[in-house]
């Protein structure tokens, strides 16, 4: 996604799981990412990915662009609690 003259963000999918959304921070709460999520929404009638349970925004971007938590996980590599979440689920660790 660029804005006039440089990239504000991307958005990154491995079949229908979404392996990065990143939204440059000087145009994070501009709209970027929930655009990003609404063009991939169009593309994909399911979506899955994983945040870390203790990213609040990220928590609550997915929870407002419309997924729901799936599941708790641990991660046994780093000990990190998360969630992986589909569409319109998502699941944290």
């Amino acid at each position: 996604m660029y804005n006039e003259k440089e990239v504000a963000g991307f958005i990154s999918m491995v079949d229908n799981y979404l392996a990065a959304l990143f939204i440059d921070s000087k145009y994070q709460g501009k709209g970027y990412g929930k655009e990003l999520i609404n063009f991939i929404k169009e593309k994909r009638k399911n979506i899955q990915l994983k945040v870390y349970k203790k990213n609040d925004e990220a928590v609550n971007f997915y929870l407002r662009n419309g997924f729901v938590k799936k599941e708790e996980l641990l991660d046994e590599q780093t000990a990190f609690n998360g969630c992986a979440v589909e569409r319109q689920s998502f699941t944290l660790w």
